[in-house]
C-alpha cells in the first residue's frame, strides 16, 4: 500500500487558509482539511466556499467532523475534494452517508475518535475505501496523543488487511513511525508543521520517520 503523509489544515479564515495552502503548494500532493461544526465538536472552521482558489492545486481529503455529514459532502464535492472522511459518531444513518459520497465519485474513509469502542466501525471495513483513527480528541489543534490508538492501529490491521489505516492527529516523527510499525499507512499532519520555525522541513522529517 502507498505511505502518504497529509498536511491538514483546521482553520477558520480564509486569510490563514491561503497563507498555509501558498506554504504548501508544490510540496505535497495532497491535504485533509478538518471540517468542524461546532457540534461535533466545540469548535468551527472555514465554509468549503470560502476557501482561497489555491485550494484546486490539491487533491483534497475532507475530514467531517460533524453531526450531519451528508449536509457537507455536496459542498465539499463541489470545492473539489476527491476523499471524504465520514465519522462514526456523526448522527444519522451512517451507511446512507457513505453512499451519498459514493454517488458522486468520492473516496470514502470511516473515521473514529480516541473514546469509541472499536467495534462500532467493523460493520463498514467491506464499504469504505480506508480507515482513519484520530489520535486526539476531535475538534482542535495542538491535543494529547493518546498512545492506545497504537493497538488500535494494531487491531484494525489484522481486521483488514489491506486496507489503508490513516493516523490523524498527534502525528510526529516519533507517533509517525510507531504508528506505522503498528500498519498505519497515511499520516495526516496539522500542529507539528504549523507550530515549526520551518514547516516544510517538518513536512520532510515525518515523511523521514515513515520511510519516505
Amino acid at each position: 500500500m502507498k505511505i502518504e503523509v497529509l498536511p491538514t489544515l483546521l482553520v477558520k479564515s480564509a486569510d490563514v487558509a491561503h497563507e498555509r495552502l501558498s506554504l504548501l503548494d508544490a510540496h505535497t500532493a495532497w491535504i485533509q482539511i478538518d471540517v468542524v461544526d461546532g457540534v461535533f465538536a466545540r469548535n468551527t472552521t472555514l465554509e468549503a466556499a470560502a476557501f482561497p482558489s489555491e485550494l484546486a492545486k490539491f487533491s483534497v481529503e475532507a475530514q467531517l467532523m460533524v453531526e450531519d455529514p451528508t449536509m457537507y459532502i455536496q459542498d465539499w464535492y463541489q470545492a473539489g475534494a476527491k476523499r471524504i472522511i465520514i465519522h462514526i459518531e456523526s448522527s444519522g444513518d451512517i451507511a446512507a452517508h457513505i453512499a451519498v459520497a459514493k454517488k458522486l465519485g468520492l473516496e470514502v474513509g470511516i473515521g473514529i475518535a480516541p473514546a469509541t469502542p472499536l467495534e462500532r466501525i467493523g460493520p463498514y471495513f467491506t464499504v469504505v475505501d480506508r480507515v482513519l483513527v484520530l489520535g486526539v480528541t476531535p475538534g482542535f489543534e495542538g491535543g494529547e496523543f493518546h498512545t492506545e490508538m497504537l493497538d488500535r492501529i494494531a487491531q484494525i490491521r489484522v481486521a483488514v488487511p489491506f486496507l489503508p489505516i490513516e493516523l490523524d492527529g498527534g502525528v510526529t516523527p516519533d507517533t509517525a513511525k510507531k504508528a506505522r510499525a503498528a500498519g498505519a499507512t497515511s499520516f495526516a499532519v496539522n500542529s507539528y508543521l504549523f507550530s515549526a520555525q520551518d514547516p516544510l522541513e517538518a513536512l520532510r522529517e515525518v515523511r523521514r520517520s515513515v520511510g519516505l
